[in-house]
């Protein structure tokens, strides 16, 4: 919501932030004085260490002169110890007036940091400690010089350095005394800006309550009046606030929102009556419709049972159709096996022209092979009456050779002994070659026969190559029948089965049908229900309209 001027986000917000700003104003400058307070003790003990360092190193100057090279407490050197004192209060009196490091201890072993100092007074208090220290430096070292070189220091130096110290001192004591004002100054500045920030913060709180009561607490009462009335019935009430804040706007909502009722009240009033009079007009109609409803469920059984009459024919029709085809199938299936075992025989009688055919070039070369075989056995013949010269010559030969070895008397014994074994072998070749010709003449009789009962064989085989040849055609023009009355059954088959799928079609249609119907029957049915349930709803609405007059009339409205 977007806010305008002067309103209550104004109002509340506005203290509120104050509240925010004092409080955070007050809590840093409390922070910045705390923090100043932290610091100021540390500046403060160590101011005070200065006065005590001053004096400490007068004492140990007249010490040393006293009783040059005595050792201190420490056993340091005594001009070292001065060294170190001198250091110490040098490095301090520098960090109080410009800020930095220093030694916490007397030893110039712990370093510690301290601010700077920014108070006019001071910083002229501690320019004049520095000034005097350095005077008393160089009276110092001017009369350590004396006692080292073995001259006498005056009692006037002497004075002189005391009253120089007590200078320091002093100086020193205003420094301090200046720091412990400086600190009690912060802490009273502390408690006065508490008390401001606690002063604010109270005003700003009695604002906000002045502001939430008289522009929140007020309005609202009227408010809460106002909704209390309507919970009642009266619609006649309103809240007169005209003011343009948040609170405003809720009454003039509330304003809004009875005038809202109080038209709706009013429409209430007048469509409940027309509710009424629509009520008591449905009721009729649905009284009427029921009646159309029941018709419909009559003439929706009617023809559900004509159309289970078509059904029970489509029916009887398809399982004759079904038997039809299961017989021409069969049909069809032997005619295809016959047609196959056609195949089969054409193909192996196919077979055994092929076979005949190879039994005849079989016997065509064993004819040839017996012809070179009887050509053969003439050529051994003629081999074997050669063989046979040569045997008759070699007989002549051994013979003459006998003679011959008789002759020659005792030398010719050896070439006797071989014309005999040569005749012998003449003998057996002959033998032999007898044995070998009655053999060649069996064969020449053997292959004779052999070459008739061929020739027969191949006559009888080409006999039954042509038989084969002529059961083959034979085949052949079967199968082809056998196909052609194949085929003319597998046309019928088909048509059987698309005069099937046509009945199936119808049937599944018939069957959609039924389903038609008795969905027309359960919407008759369901119609019949919902009728009834209108008629129900329609009293209910009257009873309601009555009801809600009833509640109208309890509403006070302008």
């Amino acid at each position: 919501m977007t806010s305008q001027k002067g309103s209550l986000f104004v109002y509340i917000i506005g203290p509120i932030a104050l509240m925010v700003f004092c409080f955070a104003a007050v809590a840093f400058m409390a922070f910045d004085v705390l923090q100043n307070q932290k610091s100021d003790g540390l500046v403060i003990n160590l101011a005070g260490r200065q006065r005590m360092l001053s004096q400490k190193y007068t004492k140990e100057v007249f010490i040393e002169m006293k009783t040059p090279g005595m050792a201190t407490s420490e056993q340091l050197p005594r001009t070292q110890q001065l060294a170190v004192t001198r250091r110490l209060f040098e490095a301090t009196l520098a960090a109080l007036d410009e800020g930095g490091s220093t030694f916490k201890d007397l030893g110039a072993t712990n370093p510690v940091t301290t601010p700077a100092t920014h108070d006019a007074d001071i910083k002229k208090l501690l320019k004049e400690v520095k000034t005097k220290w350095g005077a008393l430096i160089q009276q110092s070292d001017a009369m350590l010089g004396k006692t080292s070189a073995g001259e006498t220091v005056s009692g006037a130096e002497m004075d002189q350095l005391k009253s120089t110290s007590l200078a320091v001192l002093g100086t020193m004591n205003k420094a301090v005394v200046a720091y412990q004002n400086l600190s009690e100054s912060r802490v009273s500045r502390l408690n006065n800006i508490l008390a401001v920030g606690l002063v604010l913060i109270v005003v700003c709180a009695l604002m906000a309550y002045v502001v939430v009561r008289n522009r929140v607490l007020e309005p609202l009462k009227q408010a809460i009046e106002l909704a209390e009335a309507v919970s009642s019935g009266d619609l006649r009430r309103r809240v007169n606030n005209r003011r343009h804040d948040e609170v405003g706007q809720l009454c003039q909502a509330l304003n809004t929102m009875c005038d809202n009722l109080n038209q709706i009240v009013n429409r209430i009033k007048t469509h409940s009556a027309q509710l009424s009079d629509n009520a008591g007009g449905m009721s009729a109609f649905s009284d009427q419709l029921n009646s159309e409803a029941d018709g419909l469920i009559q003439k929706a059984e009617t023809l559900g049972a004509f159309s289970g009459e078509i059904t029970s024919t489509s029916e009887n029709v398809r399982a004759g159709f079904s038997e039809s085809i299961h017989n021409i199938s069969t049909v069809a299936a032997s005619t295809e096996e016959m047609s196959v075992t056609a195949g089969t025989i054409a193909e192996n009688a196919g077979m055994v022209q092929r076979a005949s055919e190879g039994a005849v070039n079989s016997v065509r070369t064993a004819v040839a092979r017996v012809d070179q075989l009887r050509d053969s056995a003439r050529q051994v013949d003629r081999v074997v009456e050669v063989i046979v010269d040569i045997s008759e010559q070699t007989k002549l030969l051994a013979l003459n050779a006998t003679i011959e070895a008789a002759r020659a008397g005792n030398y010719g014994k050896g070439f006797a002994v071989v014309a005999e074994e040569v005749k012998l072998l003449a003998q057996q070749t002959n033998e032999a070659i007898n044995e070998i010709r009655g053999k060649i003449e069996g064969i020449k009789g053997a292959t004779e026969h052999t070459v008739t009962e061929i020739d027969s064989i191949s006559m009888v085989i080409n006999e039954v190559n042509d038989l084969i040849a002529a059961i083959v055609n034979s085949v052949q023009e079967q199968k082809i029948a056998t196909q052609g009355i194949s085929q003319t059954i597998a046309d019928v088959s088909n048509g059987f089965r698309d005069v099937n799928a046509s009945v199936d079609k119808l049937a599944e249609r018939q069957s959609r049908l039924n389903q038609d119907v008795s969905g027309v029957n359960n919407s008759g049915r369901e119609l019949a229900a919902a009728v009834n349930q209108v008629r129900d709803r329609s009293g209910q609405l009257l009873d309601l309209s009555q009801e809600l007059k009833g509640i109208v009339k309890q509403f006070e409205v302008a």
